[in-house]
């Protein structure tokens, strides 16, 4: 190629392999002939630099000098760039996937787990791995599982009806209690056998008296009766001496009148049965809560019975129980070290419970229990509260005795006297 700089022409070096070097007879030959030329020459490229990255695609450059004696510039570039591709594969690192939905609770009652996953796509060519958990899970609780009633021991077989010949015998066995729609008992609660005395020369002998009848009237008098059976008189022995009945009078209070007897009534959402003044009527407590509560017919000053107002001290709402029996669950277990989180989490749910305002005198009596264990777990594990715990311990305090509950926190005094007083202890222990 030839180039024209002013009116003089030259011809450019030719290109030479990364190669090769000017020897410095070379470099004078071109000195001297850009002193006779007076034009610019620019020098060989340099080695291509290394690739700028150690995998995949990157780039590499080389550079020359323009050497100029007079001022004037060389034509072409002074620096080249060219892409280059490097044999290593790039590492790729492993990646999640989006976590699974959350499974269904492993028990349909009591306490269960929840469990979701998530896949990791694997790393290639050396990357990392996915860090974290595969799996995750969390408690759950549908309901209270149904408790089946269940037989005792058989109790021993009685004596034998007869001292002589032919009796019988009986045993019975006791059902313990079903809860949360569980299953009776099934089979029989009693049994009897045939015993026999086979000598039999005695004088007939009384058995135990039986047990009084009912009594033929519930007032103004009436009359029960009672019957023994003589037993076990031989063909050469004698009966029994005495009489086998008694009767006696019973019931001689005097039938109430009318007005003196408060009548079926329905309230809260129960039937109040017909009631003597005086007697306590006893219903289950709503649906959202265990317990029973009370009512009780009395006498105004004129002597006509009334229904008081219903007592709900022994009602707990089901998610204070809740509450109560997962703290005696950790502390039967002896897990002293939930002061911490734990414990702390109690305060907060208690808080959001009673924020509602919505609770039975039983929550009141709850409530004051929780905080007592609470304060108590604090102070086995020599745990500090932050100042969200106290925060939120007293604001309980206070929602529980806002103006609202004062009649709550007298009907809760039927079980507990004075109940006030077992919470302005729990607040000391808890300041100090």
């Amino acid at each position: 190629e030839f180039g024209m700089m002013g009116e003089h022409t030259i011809k450019s070096q030719r290109p030479r392999s990364v190669h090769e070097r000017k020897v410095p007879q070379e470099q004078a030959d071109a000195a001297k002939f850009m002193a006779q030329t007076g034009d610019s020459v620019a020098e060989e490229w340099s080695q291509w630099s290394t690739c700028s990255v150690t995998c995949g695609q990157g780039s590499q450059v080389r550079t020359r000098s323009c050497v100029s004696p007079y001022g004037t510039l060389c034509s072409g570039p002074l620096r080249e760039s060219r892409v280059c591709n490097s044999t290593a594969l790039c590492p790729v690192h492993g990646v999640w996937e989006e976590w699974s939905p959350w499974s269904l609770c492993s028990f349909t009652c009591g306490r269960g787990q929840r469990t979701r996953a998530r896949t990791c796509v694997p790393p290639q060519y050396g990357g990392r791995a996915c860090d974290g958990p595969e799996t995750q899970q969390k408690n759950c609780n549908i309901a209270l599982c149904p408790i089946d009633g269940h037989w005792q021991e058989w109790s021993s077989w009685s004596q034998c009806s007869a001292t002589c010949s032919n009796g019988t015998q009986q045993r019975s066995r006791q059902c313990t209690a079903a809860a949360h729609g569980g299953s009776e008992c099934r089979g029989p609660w009693a049994e009897s056998r045939e015993c026999y005395n086979p000598d039999c020369t005695a004088n007939g002998q009384w058995n135990p008296w039986g047990h009084w009848s009912g009594c033929s009237k519930s007032c103004d008098g009436g009359w029960q009766r009672r019957i023994r059976v003589c037993q076990g008189a031989a063909v050469t022995g004698q009966q029994c001496e005495g009489v086998g009945e008694e009767v006696q009078k019973c019931s001689e209070q005097r039938c109430p009148a009318p007005y003196e007897i408060c009548s079926e009534d329905y309230f809260m959402s129960m039937v109040w049965r017909r009631t003597l003044a005086g007697d306590m009527a006893f219903n289950r407590c709503p649906l959202n809560a265990t317990g029973t509560t009370s009512r009780r017919c009395t006498l105004d000053l004129h002597g006509v019975a009334y229904w008081e107002h219903p007592s709900f001290a022994r009602c707990i709402s089901n998610e204070y129980r809740y509450l109560q029996h997962s703290i005696k669950e950790h502390l039967a277990k002896g897990q002293r070290t939930i002061a911490g989180e734990g414990m702390s989490q109690v305060t907060k749910t208690l808080l959001d419970l009673t924020q509602k305002g919505d609770f039975y005198a039983g929550d009141l009596l709850v409530s004051v229990e929780i905080l007592r264990n609470v304060t108590d777990t604090f102070n086995r594990a020599n745990y500090i509260p932050s100042s969200d715990n106290v925060q939120n311990f007293f604001q309980v305090v206070s929602n529980l005795l806002e103006e609202e509950n004062k009649d709550k926190w007298q009907d809760a005094q039927q079980i507990v006297h004075p109940t006030c007083r077992l919470l302005a202890n729990v607040q000391q222990d808890f300041v100090h």
